[in-house]
């Protein structure tokens, strides 16, 4: 086996890899999940309840 097959099979295998997680992140199951998670941030009630301090004011 000389150096340059190496190198094929290296750059095929890297290509493969590439291309297995290309289809899973764009696949339907991955994409309703990725979907849900970019609406956490807005879909979360960060607004302040009354009576509960924000971090450490002066007392």
């Amino acid at each position: 086996m000389d150096q340059n097959l190496l190198r094929e099979i290296v750059t095929l295998a890297g290509f493969i890899c590439f291309a297995l997680i290309f289809f899973w992140a764009w696949g339907k199951p991955a994409q309703a999940k990725f979907k849900e998670a970019a609406q956490q941030p807005i879909d979360d009630d960060d607004t302040p309840k009354p009576g509960k301090r924000l971090g450490r004011g002066l007392e």
